[in-house]
């Protein structure tokens, strides 16, 4: 019973993007710069892992905020 409006992507190249337009949540993950820009354009989050601390970035309008941090 799965399908793909129900579905979350994860991705980290211009490759996934396809993938990513099917889903109901996408998230680009340590995106390569193709992908940081159409997330950017698409609203998708980003997410960027840096060490021990994960940054997710949301649009809000025409800018990019931080969202959240996670720290494990």
């Amino acid at each position: 019973n799965l399908n793909w409006d129900e579905s979350i992507a994860i991705g980290d190249s211009d490759g996934d993007i396809a993938i990513l337009e099917r889903v109901e949540r996408p998230i680009a993950f340590n995106p390569s710069e193709g992908l940081f820009e159409q997330a950017k354009q698409r609203g998708w989050p980003i997410v960027i892992e840096r060490k021990n601390i994960a940054y997710r970035l949301e649009k809000h309008g025409t800018e990019l905020v931080l969202a959240d941090t996670t720290v494990y």
